[in-house]
């Protein structure tokens, strides 16, 4: 490191180096108590000890040593992650039910394109107190992102995250009953080509959505709840029926597929016994279901009319209110439960992932 600054024209202290850290030289007083017995030497008298020079900071050459400026970038910039090692058989892309690898970050120090709107991630959740919540519903931006780094790679939806396939209601379901509209025929078709981009916005922005959401994550299946695609201006806009173990989801409303799925989710758990007493202790499926929506999934449900507005304040005065603290963490702590129930049915379903 020494030599970094041999050019240096500074005196340097003899007393003090502090390169190689040598000690002072003893003063007059010192060096007479080491040589032997008092009277063996002619008096000397004392000096003043002698003060060691205050350690001084060198400047450092540009671009050498190594306190060398380091480039700029913004202040904000998170740490970037080293991308995994190439694989045999070339790069794979971040799969995020098997946390195979890395989203590549971009280098802070060149010119990237704008962040999409609604930040996200795409890692796999670990239970309820690991959610990182969503402060909106993703948006089209984030599922053309999602795209980019293949996030469908390795998935058994994959052709409907890439809009390939759509699952839609044979006909139109205006005017029929909440159950002959989740159950009606239906059929997986593929999608004329300029539609197909929007069949893959909405399917991947709602499964972006059920990466925080485990119960939603469990009942996901585009399969069954189909699209009403000729259908534009319904009353609801969706609905799931228990027994049939099928739904539709209004074309318009990509929030209500994972509505739906948190339903399903619950359904597929009544069959294990100890969800199926947490579910019992739920005065109100519809409540919770807004509430998780609310809570984890964007909160996209605020606003889209007088009857989902009032179920989610209701929802919010169970789940939240400020005067029970105790009693909210009870009720939450069912949901919470159910949350991991679901995931350990997850992997029991995938072991080792969608590989």
């Amino acid at each position: 490191m020494a030599g970094d600054y041999a050019q240096d024209p500074t005196p340097v202290d003899p007393t003090y180096n502090i390169f190689l850290d040598q000690e002072p030289e003893p003063t007059h007083d010192e060096a007479f108590l080491r040589l032997g017995p008092l009277g063996t030497l002619p008096k000397i008298e004392p000096s003043p000890p002698l003060v060691p020079e205050a350690p001084r900071t060198l400047p450092t050459p540009p671009g050498r040593g190594p306190f060398a400026p380091l480039p700029k970038g913004p202040a904000d910039t998170p740490p970037r992650r080293l991308p995994s090692p190439p694989r045999p058989d070339g790069p794979k892309p971040f799969d995020p039910e098997n946390d195979a690898e890395m989203i590549p970050r971009p280098d802070p120090r060149k010119e990237v394109p704008a962040k999409p709107a609604a930040a996200f991630d795409l890692e796999v959740i670990g239970g309820p107190e690991s959610i990182n919540p969503y402060s909106e519903f993703p948006t089209s931006n984030d599922a053309e992102f999602a795209r980019q780094y293949e996030f469908y790679y390795g998935r058994k939806d994959e052709a409907f995250l890439k809009g390939e396939k759509v699952s839609a209601i044979q006909g139109s379901i205006e005017g029929k009953t909440l159950k002959d509209a989740a159950t009606g025929p239906r059929a997986t078709v593929t999608p004329p080509a300029e539609v197909e981009k929007k069949f893959a916005d909405l399917y991947t922005r709602a499964a972006l959505v059920t990466q925080k959401l485990p119960l939603a994550k469990l009942g996901w299946d585009p399969e069954k709840l189909s699209f009403a695609v000729m259908d534009s201006n319904l009353n609801y806009a969706g609905a799931y029926n228990r027994p049939a173990d099928l739904g539709y989801v209004e074309v318009q409303s990509p929030s209500t597929i994972v509505h739906e799925s948190i339903h399903r989710g619950l359904n597929l758990l009544r069959k294990n016994p100890e969800a199926a007493q947490l579910i019992k202790a739920i005065p109100d499926e519809e409540l919770a279901v807004r509430y998780l929506m609310y809570k984890n999934g964007g909160n996209p449900e605020t606003g889209k009319g007088e009857g989902a507005d009032r179920q989610i304040k209701q929802a919010r005065d169970y789940y939240d209110n400020p005067d029970f603290p105790e009693l909210n963490k009870a009720r939450k702590g069912i949901l919470d439960a159910l949350d991991k129930l679901a995931q350990r049915l997850l992997k029991e379903k995938q072991p080792r992932g969608p590989r």
